[in-house]
């Protein structure tokens, strides 16, 4: 539909649109004024009445349309020239780029954020007031942040409770002149079927999640969709896959109405190479399902709150770049590494991003108020920035005074189209095969349900079996080659077990 389109050249600083209504607006009609913007990155966006020289400023999250609500209560004037500002000097950098945003439905209300009224799409980040959720047969449905710290439709179900699903009533109904499919991505750690029907005119669809993580589904009414404003999503019928008796979590998001398939998310379908075995006492870990991560605050909101977000890829545990310009990682204590050599990396950026301008810098920080090092990735770098598959990065480093390593410091400008794995700082060579040999380990059953059998060729020291956010959930100090462990307490899902041996350790995936 028609918007208010602004394009933003190169090079310049302050950028906005001026709007310059027929008549002035008159504070009788309403002191508040909404619209919906629509940014892939995030920036603050501030409305000003010209004359009057009064203005507001509210953050966009950059993940498309938002409904956005500037609060001009006691201090509406009578004027009709409206400016809207999108970055101040060089925001996140964009004072060297070219960018564009559009602005629809400029309002004028009496309080809060009106919000759109609408029917598809719905990425559960929009004004609540655009659809009304309910759990289905006493299951608990909420909009709050979901695996990836997005928002998106949680469903609980409850213990208990066989039929399981949720109730999505929209503003307006649906058109099949906007096209006959409806796509969602959907979360779900177990395999079931996933039903999607419109309630009013009793049509449905049935398509298989495969239990992987998010995965982007499609369904197809070609024919038959009605006009019906009432969507209820089904996660099982009677005790599908037992789960009648178990309590479980999915979620949804990007629910969107299509001429054709299915929408496939952006990001990795791959998971990131696997890095290479080394002594545990030459790797410090950030972020590595190889490795033991150091205990740390992996988002501490330097630049904002929910910097990173954790996700699924192919199984693997994968950190999404969000919208902030930085994310901050404060280590729980000081680590030495003045004897480590070199970073490590592995960086993956959207297919078909323009690399032009783009920046993925990394940053050791000494004990707060000491040095820093820092290293700039971009076209122009050795190795360069590349999209559409994953990138390894190797770089040495000279960390000889940094004794009270404490913190580390990403700076990019690639909001939400950048995803990173095996973070992490190594001295020395990877084990060769004869080491690895010498220490090798099975689990089984795998996927397993009540014990896990643990068998090794040397004597194991301990093993750790920590949940996919990088919880410890289990310990144990074998002291023995062969032993099991009892896992029936531990919830389904992805775990890694990490099984030492003197000064050697490697890590398992387990699926329960």
């Amino acid at each position: 539909a028609n918007s208010l389109k602004y394009v933003k050249g190169a090079g310049q600083n302050w950028a906005g649109v001026k709007i310059t209504l027929d008549t002035a607006v008159d504070a009788a009609n309403g002191e508040v004024i909404t619209a919906n913007v629509h940014s892939t990155v995030a920036r603050d966006i501030t409305l000003k009445f010209d004359a009057a020289n009064v203005e507001r400023k509210v953050s966009h999250g950059g993940t498309g349309w938002e409904a956005m609500s500037f609060d001009f209560t006691g201090a509406m004037p009578a004027d009709q020239t409206v400016i809207a500002f999108f970055n101040d000097l060089t925001q996140q950098g964009d004072g060297s780029a070219d960018w564009t945003i559009y602005i629809d439905n400029l309002a004028q209300t009496t309080g809060g954020t009106a919000g759109p009224t609408i029917a598809l799409p719905v990425d559960f980040e929009e004004a609540a007031d655009a659809y009304e959720i309910t759990g289905f047969d006493g299951g608990v449905a909420t909009v709050e942040a979901g695996p990836d710290n997005a928002n998106s439709l949680k469903y609980v179900k409850g213990a208990g409770q066989n039929w399981a699903g949720v109730k999505i009533t929209l503003d307006t109904a649906v058109d099949a002149a906007n096209g006959e499919v409806i796509t969602a991505n959907v979360h779900s750690t177990v395999a079931r079927d996933i039903t999607l029907k419109f309630d009013a005119a009793n049509v449905e669809r049935k398509v298989s999640h495969g239990g992987t993580g998010w995965e982007a589904m499609s369904f197809d009414f070609t024919g038959a969709m009605p006009a019906d404003q009432t969507v209820i999503a089904f996660f099982n019928d009677l005790t599908q896959q037992g789960d009648g008796s178990a309590d479980w979590t999915i979620y949804i998001d990007n629910l969107a109405q299509t001429g054709d398939g299915v929408t496939t998310p952006a990001g990795p379908s791959a998971a990131a190479p696997t890095p290479p075995a080394r002594n545990a006492a030459d790797v410090i870990s950030l972020y590595s399902d190889a490795y033991t991560d150091v205990a740390s605050n992996f988002d501490a909101g330097w630049c904002g709150a929910n910097s990173v977000s954790q996700i699924s890829v192919a199984g693997n545990a994968t950190t999404a770049y969000l919208g902030n310009a930085c994310q901050g990682i404060v280590l729980n204590a000081g680590v030495d590494v003045s004897a480590f050599t070199n970073l490590h990396v592995d960086i993956y950026i959207e297919a078909g991003t323009d690399l032009t301008s783009s920046v993925f810098n990394l940053k050791f920080v000494n004990q707060p108020g000491g040095g820093a090092l820092e290293m700039n990735l971009n076209v122009a770098s050795s190795p360069a920035l590349i999209a559409g598959q994953w990138l390894s990065v190797d770089l040495t480093v000279n960390l000889t005074n940094f004794t009270g390593f404490k913190e580390f410091g990403i700076t990019s400008n690639l909001n939400n189209k950048v995803w990173y794995d095996n973070l992490y700082a190594y001295k020395g060579t990877p084990l060769s095969v004869g080491e690895i040999d010498e220490f090798n380990f099975v689990t089984y059953p795998n996927p397993v349900e009540n014990t896990l059998n643990v068998s090794a060729g040397v004597v194991v020291d301990n093993v750790s079996i920590f949940d996919i956010t990088g919880r410890e959930v289990m310990r144990a100090t074998p002291n023995a080659a062969a032993f099991s462990l009892d896992v029936a307490d531990l919830n389904k899902g992805m775990y890694l077990v990490t099984v030492k041996a003197g000064k050697q350790e490697l890590t398992t995936k387990l699926v329960k």
